[in-house]
């Protein structure tokens, strides 16, 4: 290690502690005032995924932006039931409340490697204030912070047997209870009705997964590069939803006193994994450009 970068880190520690509170982190500390009932649920339609029958796979991404920053994989069994109801892990759903609501947070949901529910944070309280009759979870939602308002025009309340939308619906069957949707209308068969689905679609990547730019962030005392790759989506639901591409980091590298080639070449194994040359993307004139659609 060299004189220079080991000033750097000494620099860098001590502004840290100075910056720190003695033995907490303000993200720990933020992470400690969170309320310890909050959650988040989804709710997995064996009919959506293709009658799995058996146990899936389902994989819950915490994502700002292009980068993936948590990410938690799960087996949901079905054993012959129509649905699954499963919570979003609670370091996922708490990292997004103590975030603040940045406008390019979002909780992306697989299963089977399908995308089956791409939704920011609002969107998510939304989906779940959905689901508070139709699965009995008027207290978990209530306690995860959920306004549930009961002032219905068409009924005196919004409890199960109640209609809040005034479509003819009671609320513990209508998968819209917010929007009035009398012919339940639910093309990617995700629980979500047609008019209140923030993603009207059941995606599935097509074609391979492949480097699209090796992009570098200036921080000052540190560079780091990223790996982006991107994949091409398409709608296997009856949706028709248009297809897409998904861009996203696959991995990323921090540098102090490096070159920016040799930072870039820190990325080759990620490079390689989706059988790109990472010598050709590391190159001058190639890494730091956008090549992603």
């Amino acid at each position: 290690m060299s004189d220079h970068f080991r000033s750097f880190a000494f620099l860098f520690l001590a502004l840290a502690l100075l910056l720190t509170p003695l033995g907490v982190s303000a993200q720990e500390t933020a992470r400690e005032a969170a309320p310890a009932t909050d959650a988040a649920y989804y709710l997995f339609q064996a009919e959506q995924l293709g009658d799995p029958g058996g146990s899936v796979s389902v994989r819950f991404e915490y994502r700002q932006g292009y980068h993936v920053v948590g990410t938690t994989h799960a087996q949901v069994n079905f054993d012959g039931a129509q649905s699954r109801l499963v919570q979003i892990p609670s370091s996922l759903w708490n990292r997004a409340l103590l975030d603040g609501e940045p406008e390019d947070l979002r909780v992306r949901v697989y299963a089977a490697g399908l995308l089956v529910a791409d939704l920011d944070r609002q969107e998510l309280l939304d989906y779940n204030r959905n689901l508070a009759y139709t699965q009995g979870l008027e207290q978990d939602l209530r306690s995860f912070g959920t306004k549930i308002q009961c002032d219905s025009p068409c009924s005196g309340g919004c409890g199960p047997y109640d209609d809040y939308d005034c479509d003819g619906v009671a609320n513990y069957t209508d998968n819209c209870i917010d929007d009035a949707n009398s012919n339940q209308a639910d093309c990617d068969n995700d629980g979500a009705g047609d008019v209140c689905d923030y993603l009207d679609a059941t995606y599935q990547g097509s074609g391979s997964i492949d480097t699209c730019m090796t992009d570098k962030d200036d921080h000052g005392a540190y560079i780091t590069f990223e790996h982006h790759v991107e994949q091409w989506m398409v709608d296997v639901s009856s949706c028709g939803a248009p297809s897409m591409w998904s861009r996203w980091v696959r991995m990323d590298n921090d540098c102090f006193s490096y070159t920016d080639k040799d930072c870039c070449n820190g990325l080759r194994n990620s490079i390689a994994a989706v059988g790109d040359d990472f010598m050709y993307w590391c190159a001058n004139g190639i890494r730091n450009y956008d090549f992603c659609h």
